[in-house]
């Protein structure tokens, strides 16, 4: 009884790291690796590689403060030998609240270029 109970607790505990492992990719952005067999028989490589970027996000001017980043979306950039980001470009102006505050909002798309 013992060692079906050990047995069934490491099971667990292996499953367990491997969604460690996946929820700190997707939180932390770390590029995961998706893997592809490459036509020969045991070889394995590398089909490409995934990872959370930034996508848009908003800045808000007003008369006493200024929010250099707010309301962040992400997206998943793939690519197989890396990328760069190129910067952000703005993509709207507007007038608007932000909190209790009335000011210009600006909200920017982040660029990347990728290496395949």
């Amino acid at each position: 009884m013992t060692r079906k109970l050990f047995e069934q607790l490491k099971s667990n505990a292996s499953r367990m790291a491997v969604y460690a492992i996946l929820v700190a990719t997707a939180l932390c952005g770390i590029a995961a690796p998706v893997y592809a067999l490459n036509g020969e028989k045991g070889d394995v490589e590398p089909a490409y590689m995934a990872s959370t970027v930034k996508d848009r996000y908003k800045a808000f001017s007003g008369d006493t403060f200024y929010v250099a980043e707010y309301d962040t979306t992400y997206r998943q950039l793939r690519y197989n030998k890396g990328y760069d980001y190129l910067g952000a470009e703005a993509i709207s102006y507007t007038s608007g609240w932000y909190r209790s505050n009335y000011g210009h909002i600006t909200q920017f798309k982040c660029n990347y270029r990728v290496y395949n």
